[in-house]
């Protein structure tokens, strides 16, 4: 029997080379100002300015963002991060944000749209004759 034709040889296999994948994924996030509190609040997270002019950020799940110089720059790291965390985008290195906000006397919506660029491990094919 000759093993170099057998469907399982390594000559009926061919390795696809590494790829790169565009992602892109969005999310908004709606505070509206508490008078009683002073601050920006959603359902899950409160945005506030302390004395020294930062503003800093707290969730419900315990993540703690502080020391920004502005309210916009605190909703774009918090937003994006949310994103990353969510899907998988931390930790790569091309990774790229658009930012969009809308606000009212009122209410503020940050939307932001990442786009992230994967390397795609290779895969194996079978070719059949």
């Amino acid at each position: 029997m000759n093993h170099h034709n057998t469907p399982l040889s390594p000559a009926n296999h061919t390795l696809i080379p590494w790829t790169y994948e565009e992602v892109q994924r969005s999310a908004s996030l709606k505070l509206w100002w508490s008078r009683k509190r002073k601050r920006w609040e959603c359902d899950n997270v409160y945005f506030w300015q302390d004395p020294k002019t930062n503003w800093s950020c707290r969730s419900k799940s315990g993540k703690h963002y502080y020391g920004f110089r502005s309210l916009r720059a605190l909703l774009k790291s918090y937003v994006a991060g949310m994103l990353g965390e969510k899907y998988g985008c931390s930790g790569i290195k091309n990774v790229r944000a658009n930012y969009h906000f809308t606000q009212n006397p009122k209410t503020l919506v940050c939307h932001v749209t990442l786009c992230c660029t994967y390397l795609v491990p290779p895969h194996v094919t079978e070719e059949f004759e």
